[in-house]
């Protein structure tokens, strides 16, 4: 489509055309020129004309092959920018790591480490520290609720957000296992909750472990499904990471 710019230069130029040939055709009926010397004339005219228009058309062409007008370059460039504002980042709302030994459960029982959220937003994920008895043991998925606490820092059986991890998947010995949450739940700075581990479908699990009270709050465990927490020893805490999206 052609600019206005480059309509408006075709016009004017068609306009002084038409007015020169008025003013040639007066003054030639007093002083007539040689008919070589008029098509010249003419010519040289809608020559000049051409040329203007074709020179209005290319800068008017210009700032497209430049990649659009200025404020069309800075809408672009304000689009990439919140584009990469958008891109989430995550980081560790929660940790606790040490010796290397594990606690041994299973079956009906489950395991629970409490923590106090460093940093806000859905927690997106928690790695474990798995200690798989053997490859045959791949029977029964490892469940992992995130729940609330009550208020003496007690496991509660409230689940917040839940992962599901298939035994079949986790390798035979020590092994990190990465638990995805398919619908997070936002965590909020200096709030306790608790990560809750069941196997119910296997009679053997173990959850790596720490001595020395070292991380904030000790383990929990629960005899079955749906019992009440119990502390399990004040100087036993269990290896893992919670990681928030920011």
């Amino acid at each position: 489509m052609e600019s206005v710019w480059l309509v408006a230069m075709r016009q004017a130029a068609l306009h002084r055309n038409h007015d020169l040939r008025q003013i040639m055709s007066a003054e030639m009926s007093t002083n007539p020129l040689p008919i070589t010397a008029t098509r010249q004339l003419l010519s040289f005219t809608s020559r000049r004309g051409l040329l203007a228009a074709a020179i209005a058309g290319l800068l008017a062409a210009l700032p497209f092959a430049n990649g659009g007008t200025g404020s069309e370059a800075k809408k672009k460039r304000k689009r990439k920018k919140k584009g990469k504002n958008k891109q989430s980042q995550t980081s560790i709302t929660a940790a606790c790591s040490g010796t290397a030994f594990r606690i041994n459960t299973g079956g009906e029982r489950r395991l629970a480490q409490p923590f106090v959220a460093l940093a806000s937003g859905p927690l997106v994920s928690a790695t474990l520290e798995l200690d798989q008895k053997s490859s045959t043991d791949g029977a029964g998925d490892y469940i992992l609720h995130l729940s609330p606490v009550d208020d003496e820092s007690v496991p509660t059986n409230q689940v917040l957000a839940e992962s599901v991890v298939a035994g079949s998947s986790v390798t035979e010995g020590p092994s990190t296992v990465v638990f995805e949450f398919a619908e997070p739940f936002a965590v909020k700075a200096g709030i306790e909750y608790a990560l809750v581990l069941a196997r119910p479908e296997s009679e053997q699990f173990a959850w790596g472990g720490d001595l020395g009270d070292r991380c904030a709050g000790h383990l929990f465990f629960s005899p079955d499904q749906a019992g009440a927490f119990f502390p399990f020893d004040p100087a036993v805490e269990v290896r893992f990471t919670a990681v928030v999206k920011t």
